[in-house]
C-alpha cells in the first residue's frame, strides 16, 4: 500500500523535546532500578518527571498523586539484570503514539500522546499501577482524549505553506481548508464538468449575486466540482479576481457544538462572518445548504439562514451552496429572500461515457490506496451493472462506490496479503525506535545492524507493494461485489445467464404441465427482454395471463422468478382484490399531501426501489378498480411510477405479469390464446366472448401496452398426471427430510388421478385430494410413538392405507 512518508534523519525527530527527555529519563530510571529493560512503568516515570510536560499537567488537573507514583516506580527490583533496551510493551506504546498522532492529525508526538498509549493498554505495568492506586483507566482515558482534542482545537500548529493558505483561527475550528488539501494533492482530480466549473467561476466573479448554489441529485458530483475549483485556484487556472482565494467547507456540526444557551449560536456566526469579511479572500462552501434553514433556531433566536442573509446582501461574503432538487424545493424555495441571494448551477447525472473518463481519472487514487489494480473492462462493467441494477442512484457516485467496495471485498477475502504489508510497516517502525534507543545508549554496533535491517525491510516493503499491485480487480470481481451488495444470485450477472436462457423453454415446461403454447410465447418474450432487445423505456416484458382457475397462471409466475431471476424472493406480488376502490390507488403511490401517511414509505414501491431487477405479479387484476389501470399505464408505457412525493420509481428492469379469470368459462379444451398487443384481437385467435369481456373490462390503451396476452387451456388428464407426480415428489422430499422413506403404489396414483382430475378446478382439485387422503394419514403416522423408517401408501377397499 502506497504511503507518503517524510524522510527523517532520525526516527525520533517527530517526538517533542519533552517527550525525548522523558524517554531518556525512563532509561536512566531502568538502569537505576537494575531493570534489564525499560518497561512501561519507567516510561510512565519519565513522563511525570518532566516539569510542565503536557502529560504531567493533565494528571495534576485530575488530582493524580504524581509523587506517590514516582515513589512506587522507584522501588528497586529483586532480580537485577544488565540494561539491554526497551521491553516489547514499551515499544508498542511508542509505536501506538505514532498511530495516535496520525489519528489526531498532529505533527509532533508530545508526552500526552505517549501517556494515552500507555493508559490505552490495560496489560501494561503503568496501567496496572494506576489501577492498583485506585484510579479508573476508562475515566482517565476519556478525559485525556478530550484534553488532546481541546488542545488541538485551541492550539493548532499551522503548516506555513505560504501566507495565502493561512486563514483566521475561528474559521479553521469550524471548517475544512479545501485549498490546503488541494496544495497537498490529497483531493481527487476533477474529470470533465468543464461547463459546470466555468458557470461556477462566472458567478463568483460577478459584481452582484455572486453566490452560486449547485443543485443536483445525490452522487452526481456537486462537492467534486467545488474541490475542482480549489484545485483550479491552486494551479492559477482561474481569472485574476479569484487568484489567491481560499476555499473552505463549513462543518455545521462543529459550528453548533456546545451552543447550549440562547444567543451563543448567533454570536458564533457573527464572529465567523466578521472573520470572513475582514479577510476578504475566503469562499465558504456549505454542503447540504438546506440544513441552514432552521439550524440554531430556538425560542427567541434566529436560524443560520436569517443570520446569513444580511451578509450575503452586502456582498462582503461569498458562499457556495450545494443541495438536491428535492431539498431545494422543500426548504429553500419557500424562502424567496434566500433564493434571490443565490444563482443556480444545475448539475446533471453524468453519461456512461463521461463516467468512464471520471473512473479512469480517479483510478490511480483507489489503486494506490488499496494496493491493487483494476482493468478497463471492470470499469465499464461497474457502469453497466449499476445502471441496470441500481437505477435509483446516480452516476458517477454509484459506479465509484461499487469499485471501492470491490477493492475492499477483495482485500477482505485475501487478508494474508494485506496483513503482510502491515506487519512489515510495523517492523520498520519498531526498528526505528530500537535504533534511537541504541544511539542514545551509544551502542553504535547495534545501531549499524538496525540501520541495515531498516533498509532491508523498506526494500522488502517496496517489493511486496509491487507484487500486490500485480493482483487486479476484473469484471468477475465487480459482478461478485454487486451480487453480494444487492443480494442477487451471481448467475444473474455472469455469462452463465446466457446459457441458462437458451434452455429456458424446456425448464419451464418441466415445471408447468399442459401449457406448451403459452410457455413458448413467454420464453420468447423473456429472452428478448433479458438480452436487451425490448424497448429501453419500458419493462423488459409485460404479460397478461388469462384462463380458468388452477391451470398454472400464478405458478408460472413463481417459476419464472425462480428460473430467470434466480430466486422466489425476486417475486413481488400485489393482490389486486385489495385495490377494489378508487382511493386504493394510494396503496401503490402513497397518500397525497395533507392525508394521513403522506411521505411514509410505501411497501410495494419500496420493494421495487430496493430490488429493481425483479418480477412483479399483479394477481387477479380484473378485481381492481378501473382507476388503478390508469396508474399502471405509466409502468407499462414509460417504465416508471411516480409516488405521492414526486419520486420516480424505475420499473425498466422488471418483468410485469398480470393474471385474470376473465372469460374463463369460455375456454374449451382445445382453445388457446396468444397474441401480441400490437395485433388486432380477432375471432381466429380468441373466442369472441372472451374478446368482448376483455374490451369491456380494460380500455384499449391499456391492452395495447401489454406485450403478450396469453390464454391458458383447461388441464388435460395427461397434464394432471404430470402435476400429480410433481406434488408426490414434493411430499416424498418432505418425508425424506424427516428421515422417512415414502413410496406410493400404482393403484394409489391411479385413484388419486381419477379422483383429483377436474376440468373446472384444475390443479387445485389435486391439492385438495392430497390434503384429505394422504397428508392426514401421514400426519397420524408421524405422531405415533414409534415412527416407521419406511412408509408405503396403497389404495385398498375404497381407502388409503399404510403397508
Amino acid at each position: 500500500m502506497k504511503k507518503t512518508q517524510t524522510k527523517q534523519t532520525n526516527p525520533f525527530d517527530r517526538f517533542s523535546t519533552k517527550a525525548l527527555e522523558a524517554i531518556k529519563q525512563s532509561e536512566k530510571k531502568a538502569v537505576e532500578r537494575g531493570r534489564g529493560l525499560v518497561g512501561t512503568e519507567e516510561l510512565f516515570y519519565g513522563l511525570v518527571s518532566q516539569p510542565e510536560s503536557l502529560a504531567g499537567e493533565f494528571l495534576k488537573m485530575l488530582k493524580v498523586n504524581l509523587e506517590l507514583i514516582k515513589t512506587e516506580i522507584s522501588k528497586p527490583v529483586q532480580t537485577k539484570a544488565e540494561y539491554s533496551g526497551f521491553s516489547q510493551l514499551a515499544k508498542s506504546a511508542l509505536v501506538d503514539s505514532y498511530q495516535i498522532a496520525y489519528k489526531f492529525d498532529m505533527t509532533l508526538i508530545s508526552t500526552d500522546l505517549i501517556l494515552l498509549a500507555l493508559i490505552g493498554n490495560p496489560a501494561s505495568d503503568a496501567s496496572k499501577l494506576l489501577t492498583r492506586l485506585g484510579y479508573k483507566l476508562t475515566h482517565l482515558f476519556n478525559e485525556l482524549e478530550q484534553y488532546i482534542i481541546n488542545r488541538k482545537l485551541f492550539d493548532q500548529q499551522f503548516s506555513q505553506i505560504g501566507n495565502q493558505l493561512v486563514a483566521p483561527i475561528g474559521l479553521d475550528k469550524y471548517a475544512i481548508n479545501l485549498s490546503l488539501k488541494a496544495n497537498e494533492g490529497t483531493l481527487d482530480p476533477l474529470v470533465g464538468r468543464k461547463k459546470e466549473l466555468a458557470e461556477l467561476i462566472t458567478i463568483l466573479i460577478r459584481r452582484q449575486k455572486n453566490n452560486p448554489i449547485l443543485i443536483g441529485e445525490p452522487g452526481v458530483g456537486k462537492t467534486a466540482i467545488v474541490e475542482g475549483l480549489a484545485q483550479a485556484i491552486e494551479k492559477g487556472e482561474v481569472p485574476v479576481e479569484l487568484r489567491g482565494k481560499l476555499v473552505y467547507q463549513l462543518d455545521l456540526s462543529r459550528l453548533m457544538a456546545g451552543t447550549k444557551y440562547r444567543g451563543e449560536f448567533e454570536a458564533r456566526i457573527k464572529d465567523l462572518l466578521e472573520d470572513l469579511e475582514d479577510d476578504g479572500q475566503i469562499i465558504l462552501f456549505i454542503d447540504e445548504i438546506h440544513q441552514i434553514v432552521g439550524t440554531g433556531n430556538s425560542e427567541g433566536s434566529m436560524d443560520l439562514a436569517n443570520v446569513l442573509k444580511p451578509a450575503l446582501a452586502r456582498g462582503n461574503v461569498q458562499i457556495i451552496g450545494a443541495t438536491t432538487r428535492e431539498e431545494y424545493r422543500k426548504y429553500i424555495e419557500k424562502d424567496q429572500a434566500l433564493v434571490r441571494r443565490f444563482k443556480q448551477v444545475d448539475v446533471e447525472q453524468t453519461t456512461p461515457e463521461a463516467t468512464l473518463k471520471i473512473l479512469k481519472g480517479v483510478r490511480d487514487r483507489y489503486q494506490d490506496f488499496h494496493g491493487l489494480r483494476i482493468t478497463d473492462q471492470a470499469l465499464v462493467e461497474s457502469i453497466l451493472l449499476t445502471e441496470r441494477y441500481q437505477p435509483e442512484q446516480f452516476l458517477p457516485d454509484k459506479a465509484i462506490d461499487l469499485i471501492d467496495y470491490s477493492f475492499a471485498r477483495w482485500r477482505y477475502k485475501n487478508p494474508d496479503k494485506s496483513e503482510k504489508l502491515y506487519q512489515i510497516e510495523q517492523d520498520i517502525m519498531t526498528s526505528e525506535i530500537d535504533l534511537e534507543s541504541a544511539i542514545i545508549s551509544s551502542k553504535y554496533q547495534k545501531a549499524g545492524r538496525l540501520v541495515a535491517k531498516i533498509e532491508s525491510d523498506k526494500k522488502r516493503l517496496k517489493q511486496e507493494i509491487t507484487k500486490a499491485r500485480e493482483n487486479q480487480i476484473d469484471q468477475q470481481d465487480i459482478r461478485e461485489a454487486l451480487a453480494s451488495k444487492l443480494d442477487l444470485p451471481i448467475e444473474q450477472l455472469s455469462q452463465a445467464k446466457k446459457s441458462s436462457l437458451s434452455d429456458l423453454e424446456a425448464r419451464l415446461a418441466r415445471r408447468i404441465a399442459g401449457q406448451f403454447e403459452v410457455i413458448s410465447a413467454v420464453s420468447s418474450a423473456l429472452k428478448r427482454g433479458q438480452v436487451g432487445l425490448s424497448r429501453e423505456d419500458r419493462p423488459m416484458a409485460s404479460l397478461l395471463f388469462l384462463g380458468p382457475t388452477g391451470v398454472g397462471k400464478t405458478e408460472l409466475a413463481k417459476v419464472i422468478a425462480e428460473q430467470v431471476y434466480g430466486s422466489k424472493k425476486a417475486l413481488i406480488r400485489v393482490d389486486m382484490s385489495e385495490l377494489s376502490e378508487r382511493h386504493h390507488g394510494a396503496k401503490l403511490t402513497g397518500a397525497p399531501p395533507g392525508y394521513v401517511g403522506y411521505q411514509d414509505q410505501i411497501g410495494f414501491l419500496e420493494k421495487v426501489r430496493r430490488k429493481p431487477y425483479s418480477l412483479i405479479l399483479f394477481d387477479e387484476i380484473e378485481k381492481a378498480n378501473p382507476a388503478i389501470f390508469n396508474l399502471l399505464l405509466q409502468v407499462l408505457d414509460n417504465g416508471i411510477l411516480t409516488d405521492s412525493s414526486s419520486r420516480e420509481i424505475n420499473f425498466r428492469n422488471t418483468t410485469i405479469i398480470m393474471t385474470a379469470n376473465i372469460g374463463a368459462e369460455y375456454f374449451g379444451q382445445s382453445s388457446s390464446l396468444g397474441f401480441a398487443a400490437s395485433a388486432e384481437i380477432n375471432d381466429k385467435s380468441i373466442p369472441s366472448r372472451v374478446r368482448e369481456s376483455l374490451e369491456e373490462t380494460f380500455r384499449p390503451e391499456f391492452l395495447n401496452r401489454i406485450d403478450y396476452i396469453l390464454g391458458f387451456k383447461h388441464l388435460s388428464k395427461e397434464a394432471s398426471k404430470q402435476i400429480l407426480d410433481q406434488k408426490l415428489v414434493r411430499l416424498t422430499n418432505q418425508a425424506k427430510a424427516r428421515e422417512i422413506g415414502l413410496t406410493y403404489t400404482p393403484t394409489l396414483k391411479h385413484h388419486l388421478l381419477e379422483t383429483g382430475f377436474s376440468k373446472r378446478y384444475g390443479a387445485r382439485s389435486i391439492d385438495r385430494i392430497l390434503q384429505e387422503e394422504l397428508e392426514s394419514i401421514l400426519a397420524d403416522a408421524l405422531l405415533a410413538e414409534k415412527v416407521p423408517e419406511r412408509i408405503k401408501l396403497d389404495y385398498k377397499n375404497g381407502k388409503v392405507v399404510i403397508k
